[in-house]
Formats: C-alpha cells, sequence, structure tokens
C-alpha cells in the first residue's frame, strides 16, 4: 500500500461523521438512480409483455380499400406480410340485441389478428363458416363441427343491408365467445372470401387490409406511424381510414417522448446528487485546508494531493453505491409489485394480463444493465462532486494553509469590526466569513424544496374531488354507450341509436319508482359539423363535435363558470343562441378571438338530416365535462326543438344518502339487457381517482423526500464543521465571558438564517412555479386541472420539517461541543 492510499484510508477512518453524511447522501443518489428505471422499464415492459398477450400483431390496417387498390398493397415492396379482410354480411337474427357479423379472412389476417380457434379448423370452402356457442344459440342452430346449418342473411349493399337470403354452411370451427361480446350482444362468424365473390357483384368489394412493415427493428413508434401514413397516402387512401395499431406499436417500439421523460428526471437526480455532495464535500474541505498545506510542505505534489481526496471520495462511494442499489432494487420490486395488483388500468383485460404476466415471471424487472448503469451514473456523480475539492487541495500552498481560517479565499482579507459584540453580530460575522459555503448550503435546501412546493401546489389541486367533479354532478349517472366513425358498427351512432332511445320516460318512471331515487335530470345532445373556416378534418369534411341541451337546474349550475357574456341571453330560450366552451377556443385556433355577439356557423345531423343553422354566440364558459362536455350547450328545450327524435343523452340520478349501493344495484338490473345503455356512479368515480392520484402522490412525495434528504445532509454537515472548525474561536469566548447559553443562541441564530434562507426560496419560487404550472395546465387542459388549491399543508409539513432539523441538529451539535473541557477547546487547532 502507497503513501496516498494509506493516507486516505487514515483520513476515512478518522472523519466517521463526515463520511457518514457523505454515504448516506451518495446511497441515496444510487437509489433514486436505481429505482427510478428499473420501476419504469418494469412497469412498461410488464404492460408491454400483456398487451402482446392480448392485442393483434398488426403494425397497421387500411379500410375501405377497393379490390385493385387491395391487389396492389398485397404486392407492396414496403410491407413484410398483409391479409384482407371483408364485411360481406350479416345473420339475420330475431334477436333485435343482437350483432352477429359475418367476416371473410384469409390465412394472413388470421394469423395477424391473432384469431384462435376453440376447436376444428378455419373456412376454406365457400359454403364453410366458424361459428360461437352463443351464435348457435341464438340462431336456434343445433350440431358442431362437420353438421350443416341454413344461415339467413343479409348481403352488405350501397343502400345498407340487403334483402334476407339464406344459404346452407359445414361447420367448419368453433371459436369462443368473449366477455366483451356477450356483454355488448356483437359477435363475428368467419366465412371466406369465396363467399363474399358469390354474394356481392364485381367491383362493389371494399377490403380492410392489415398488414405489418418490413425493417422495423431499431425503429421508434413516431417513424412507424409515419410510414404508415406515408404508404396510405401514396395508395389514395383516406387520412380516416388509415388505422395504427397503437398499443401493439406502444408495446414493441420506442417511444422517444418516454425516454426523454426519463432522461431528464436521471439528469435532475444526478444533478441533486452532485451538488449535494460537492457541498458536504466542500464545506468539509475547510478544516482540511492547513492539513493539506503542511503537506505539501513536505513535498507532496498537487496530482499526489487530488489523488489523496479522490481516494478517500471513493473509498465512501465503494460502500455506499452498492448499499443504494440494493436498497433500490428491493423497493422497486415492492413497488412493482403494488402497481400490478392495484388495478390502475382502465382496461380490466389488460390488467389481468398484466397480473398472469407478473406471476408468471415472464418479464425481469431486475435488469444487470440498469445496475451496471446505476453504479457508473453514481460514482460519476461522485466524481463531479469531487473536482472541485480536488482543486481546492492541489491549489494549496503551504504559507497560506498554516494562515487559513476558513474564509472564502485563500488570501487574507481586511474585515471591518464592531465597537461592541453582541449575539446577533457574532453569528452575522460567521455566516458572513464563508459566502460561497452559506450560499451552497442554501441552494441545496432551497433546490429541493422549490422542487417539493412546485410539485406540492401541482398535486393538491389534483384532488380526487375535482376530478370526479369533472366526470359526474350525481350520485348515478345513465348515459348512451355510443361512439362515432365506426363503420364496422354504425348501429352504434348517437343519431342511430337516439332514432329508439332507450332511455325514454318508460325507463325513467322505472327509476323514479325505485327506493331513494329523489330526482332525475336529463340532459340532451345532437352531433353537429362546425361550418367555419380553418376547422375541417383531413378529407374537407366539417369536424364534428356536440351540442349538449341543458336542464333548469344544469344551467343554473353553469352559472359559476360564466366567463363571457351571459346565461340570461334571450337568445338561448329562443334556440338562436348557444355556449361556447373556453376549451375550444384554447385548441381550436379559429376560435381564439370569438365572444358574445359573434355568430357561429353549423350543420346538426338529425338522422338522415342535416340542418344548417347560424348561431349567436350568448356566453363562453369554462364548465367541467359533465356541464356540457368540451363542446357547445344551449337549453334543453331549445334543442330539442330542432330535431323531431328523443335527444336524451344522459340521466343525472340524485340518491338519498345511504341508499345509494342499493339504488345503483337495482338500477343495475333495469338496464341488464340494455346493450346501449352505460351507468356510472360518483362513489366508484372517486374511488378510482383516488387510487390513481394516490399512487401519483406517494410516488412524488417519496422522489421529492429522497432529494430532500440529501440536501438536508448538507445542512448538517455545514452546521456541524461550523462549530468544529471554531471550536478554538468558541472556548476563547468562553473564556472571557461568553457563557453556553449564549453559545447555543448564536447556533440556533446561524442555523436560523440556513432555514430563513431556505424557505424563502422554496415557498416564494416553488409556489410561483406551482401556480404557473396551474395556470398552464388551466389553459391547455394538460392534467384537467380546474381550481387552484393553495398546498397549505404540505407547506406547513415543510416548514416544520426545516426547523425541527435545523434546530434538532444545532441542539445535538452544541451537546457535543459542551462535553469537551474549556482548555481542551482553546487548544483545538
Amino acid at each position: 500500500m502507497n503513501v496516498i492510499t494509506a493516507a486516505a484510508l487514515a483520513n476515512f477512518k478518522k472523519n466517521k461523521s463526515r463520511n457518514l453524511l457523505i454515504g448516506t447522501a451518495i446511497a441515496l443518489t444510487a437509489f433514486l438512480l436505481t429505482i427510478l428505471p428499473t420501476v419504469g422499464l418494469g412497469m412498461i415492459e410488464i404492460q408491454n409483455a400483456a398487451a402482446n398477450h392480448f392485442y393483434p400483431i398488426y403494425h397497421g390496417m387500411y379500410r375501405n380499400v377497393k379490390e385493385e387498390t387491395a391487389g396492389e398493397l398485397l404486392k407492396e415492396e414496403e410491407l413484410e406480410s398483409a391479409g384482407l379482410r371483408e364485411d360481406p354480411a350479416v345473420m339475420y337474427c330475431e334477436d333485435r340485441d343482437a350483432d352477429i357479423s359475418m367476416v371473410a379472412v384469409d390465412e394472413q389476417t388470421v394469423r395477424l389478428s391473432k384469431t384462435e380457434l376453440s376447436e376444428g379448423q378455419f373456412p376454406e370452402a365457400a359454403d364453410e363458416i366458424v361459428v360461437s356457442p352463443r351464435i348457435m344459440e341464438l340462431m336456434g342452430f343445433e350440431g358442431g363441427i362437420g353438421d350443416r346449418i341454413t344461415v339467413p342473411f343479409q348481403p352488405v349493399t350501397k343502400e345498407g343491408l340487403g334483402k334476407v337470403k339464406e344459404k346452407e354452411f359445414v361447420i367448419s370451427g368453433m371459436v369462443d365467445d368473449s366477455e366483451n361480446a356477450v356483454k355488448n350482444g356483437m359477435y363475428t362468424s368467419i366465412v371466406t372470401h369465396g363467399f363474399a365473390k358469390e354474394i356481392l357483384p364485381e367491383g362493389f368489394h371494399q377490403y380492410r387490409v392489415y398488414f405489418r412493415l418490413k425493417d422495423t427493428d431499431n425503429t421508434d413508434k413516431n417513424l412507424l406511424e409515419e410510414k404508415i401514413t406515408e404508404i396510405g397516402e401514396k395508395y389514395g387512401i383516406q387520412q380516416k381510414d388509415i388505422v395504427c395499431n397503437s398499443e401493439y406499436l406502444w408495446a414493441n417500439f420506442t417511444d422517444p417522448e418516454t425516454f426523454k421523460a426519463g432522461f431528464l428526471v436521471m439528469l435532475l437526480i444526478v444533478l441533486t446528487g452532485v451538488i449535494t455532495i460537492y457541498g458536504i464535500y466542500y464545506v468539509s474541505m475547510l478544516d482540511k485546508v492547513q492539513e493539506y498545506g503542511k503537506l505539501r510542505a513536505i513535498g507532496a505534489t498537487k496530482r499526489q494531493l487530488r489523488s489523496l481526496v479522490f481516494r478517500e471520495g471513493f473509498a465512501v462511494a465503494g460502500i455506499a453505491v452498492p448499499l443504494g442499489i440494493l436498497a433500490g432494487l428491493g423497493a422497486s420490486l415492492l413497488f412493482i409489485r403494488g402497481l400490478v395488483y392495484l388495478d390502475m388500468n382502465t382496461d380490466f383485460v389488460l390488467t389481468e394480463q398484466m397480473k398472469m404476466v407478473y406471476e408468471n415471471h415472464e418479464v425481469h424487472v431486475v435488469k444487470l444493465w440498469i445496475i451496471g448503469l446505476s453504479l457508473l451514473v453514481s460514482l460519476f456523480t461522485v466524481y463531479l462532486a469531487l473536482l472541485r475539492p480536488m482543486r481546492i487541495a492541489a491549489r494549496v500552498s503551504a504559507i497560506e494553509a498554516i494562515r487559513y481560517r476558513g474564509n472564502d479565499g485563500l488570501k487574507k482579507k481586511s474585515r471591518r469590526g464592531f465597537e461592541y459584540l453582541n449575539i446577533k453580530r457574532l453569528a452575522a460575522v460567521n455566516m458572513g466569513r464563508n459566502k460561497k459555503r452559506t450560499a451552497v448550503t442554501i441552494s441545496v435546501l432551497g433546490a429541493a424544496g422549490i422542487l417539493f412546493m412546485t410539485a406540492a401546489t401541482v398535486l393538491s389541486c389534483l384532488s380526487p374531488e375535482a376530478a370526479v367533479k369533472e366526470e359526474i354532478r350525481s350520485t348515478i349517472r345513465m348515459e348512451l354507450d355510443s361512439w362515432e366513425g365506426d363503420e364496422m358498427h354504425p348501429e352504434r351512432e348517437l343519431c342511430e341509436i337516439q332514432k329508439k332511445n332507450p332511455l325514454d320516460e318508460e325507463l325513467k318512471e322505472r327509476i323514479l319508482q325505485t327506493d331513494g331515487i329523489k330526482r332525475i335530470d336529463k340532459i340532451s345532445c345532437i352531433n353537429v359539423g362546425i361550418r367555419e373556416e380553418g376547422v375541417r378534418e383531413a378529407d374537407g369534411t366539417p369536424l364534428q363535435t356536440e351540442i349538449f341541451g341543458l336542464s333548469d337546474m344544469a344551467l343554473s349550475e353553469l352559472e359559476e363558470y360564466v366567463k363571457e357574456g351571459s346565461l340570461k341571453d334571450p337568445s338561448l330560450s329562443s334556440g338562436e343562441g348557444i355556449v361556447l366552451q373556453e376549451s375550444i377556443r384554447i385548441n381550436w385556433p379559429v376560435f381564439e378571438t370569438f365572444g358574445p355577439g359573434d355568430r357561429i356557423s353549423l350543420e346538426l345531423y338529425d338522422g338522415d338530416r342535416i340542418i344548417k343553422k347560424e348561431f349567436v354566440l350568448a356566453a363562453v364558459v369554462d364548465a367541467p365535462r359533465c356541464l356540457g362536455g368540451y363542446s357547445f350547450s344551449m337549453p334543453d328545450q331549445a334543442l330539442r326543438g330542432f330535431s323531431e327524435r328523443d335527444l336524451t343523452y344522459k340521466y343525472d340520478i340524485y340518491v338519498q344518502p345511504g341508499k345509494e349501493d342499493a339504488a345503483e344495484e337495482e338500477l343495475r338490473g333495469l338496464i341488464a339487457e340494455e346493450m346501449f345503455i352505460s351507468m356510472d356512479t360518483y362513489k366508484a368515480q372517486y374511488e378510482a381517482a383516488e387510487k390513481s392520484i394516490g399512487m401519483i402522490r406517494y410516488a412524488c412525495y417519496g422522489f421529492l423526500l429522497v432529494l430532500g434528504l440529501i440536501g438536508i445532509l448538507n445542512l448538517v454537515n455545514t452546521i456541524m464543521n461550523s462549530v468544529y472548525v471554531r471550536k478554538r474561536e468558541l472556548g476563547m469566548l468562553q473564556a472571557v465571558g461568553m457563557s453556553g447559553r449564549q453559545t447555543a443562541k448564536m447556533l440556533q441564530m446561524e442555523g436560523l438564517f440556513y432555514t430563513a434562507g431556505t424557505l424563502l426560496l422554496s415557498l416564494v419560487l416553488g409556489n410561483g412555479a406551482g401556480y404557473l404550472i396551474f395556470l398552464w395546465s388551466k389553459r391547455t387542459g394538460m392534467m384537467g386541472l380546474k381550481d387552484y388549491i393553495y398546498p397549505l399543508v404540505p407547506s406547513a409539513v415543510l416548514i416544520l420539517t426545516v426547523l425541527t432539523v435545523q434546530m434538532l441538529v444545532t441542539y445535538l451539535v452544541n451537546r457535543s461541543f459542551r462535553k469537551q473541557s474549556l482548555i481542551d477547546r482553546i487548544r483545538f487547532s
């Protein structure tokens, strides 16, 4: 062992308290560098594996493709594989609530869509078919594989569904009924393209082309989506008919934005670790300058002194980094298990798949490369933190070091004295003695405090109450389960469901007869297209949204959200006026300058009719989704005047306290057979929001807690070293009459200066930054923040924590200082 290594080890053993602080800071840094990528990537890989179990494997799909174009796409050089699907007919079923499609697929489509049979084989001849047990039951068929059944069906024509025809099929295979199929009453039988050619005339065939792209290794998700769009446009396919299999792409190809966010968080941890470890070393170096000067005097070179500081620092890191990584791995495993079983994903099937993947250990969340990366980044963090202390040690000269007493530089500076000394002046003199040390300590603590208060401000606004308030305004909500633009299921469009609206007066009366129901508030809705210039779909058609018809009660609730204009405007009740949501002005630039009195051209889709209408803007509101959505609204009676159909869209049902659960159970029974009605409750929404927001809070506050601990270590080190390097000075002051109580008071004042600086930075800059993020979120709609809530509890916790830590550390340091005799303090050098 050479002299430098021996000296470094001797210093390592001597400076136990400092090394404990530095080691803890390094271990916490390694802990964060391990737990964040392990949890983040672990959850992504578990979800990806679950998605690969559940979702089909095609990269994209083109809809409404003509025969000639489909043939060209099958030969496209940039496609690795491609298959065709056609929906030539639907079975004619006596049960009108059941929808049974007859889908023609080829071998590639079967593979790409991951369709599996429970028994038998896929059809090959035009008279072969695959059905399910539920289809057999609904159609009244009997038999099994190899048996013949006569199927009544309606071919798909240009005008819609054609007349009923019959054809005899042989059952070649059986497929299981999924939970979603049974729940929604929508089933699929499989036939061949030969059957489609028999019943549809040439030139009328419309295909869906499923495909995978070539050369996708090391390609990110965004580039793949751009490529899919580019190929579609090359063949004249409209934008609305270009579909990317987003879940599969997300699960199997990198998303640059995800890795950018992860990199920024890791960089933040490294910077925090560098500043903190540097701060501890910098403060600790002040009492070692004389030691380094003596080493220079006996012949030590600059390189040897740098090596001494480097080896001492890495001796601490050699113990702390492995401990931090091990702790990070253990916490990661616990955290991932909690996330998997927390059921935060809204997709029930995917959640169950994630649990299965986790239980079967299909994904190894502990990765050697993450451990190696954490090790290297942690050591690199320590190295960066040591650069400045190494320079200080190397530049010390023997003469300057002998005179050195811990001021800002190594050169002697003049200092203004006082005619009369008191405790406050003594404390101020010490704080100004090394301004860099004071600034470093306050900066490190302040940075952690700013992050804490910024996150606390956002999290306080992100409350379960606010989230639920955005979605539901009553105890129970029933609404039409509709969606637009699905050519496979046009019956799901709002205007189609409203032709025979299940939310009718009969259902309303049955709901009111349920025990505990106080009242029902009806909301109506109609689809509209915006006819203003600059608001168009890619194919040039008007961009679609909705107008919601609000009851008198809903309009009275909407009053508090009015930003411009008035809901008392007579144009509203006459049907000439309309209310604009602020989110429309934010998201669509063409509406940025719109205000009360301006006119908006819309076209209302009333079934097969299109009603073109110009409305005057009566008011602008910034309301939650449950009061008009993110679109237009007007009084319910005025909206109903535009249509002969029942435009009812939603029932907001209010229940007496204490009877919510019983009412929910009975109402679910009422609509059990209704496939076009969905139901939700305030209680379920609140529990889901509380669970997801709670997990976000735990993760954020846990991360900030570790950063805060790293900062607090700097405060502890600063106060300890401040007393340590002044033992002789304090002993002399006590020798000339300064009491122990006065000494403690002076140290408390010094500590309070750090506390005041930290709290000033944290509360002013942290709350300011948090408020700016809130305003940005409210303006853009990101994170769904609507109401500003000052983080009073987090502010109080921060103040109490910093004060308590400062007072406790000062007390313990002063107590240790008093254990030495006055003579020993004066003799200290």
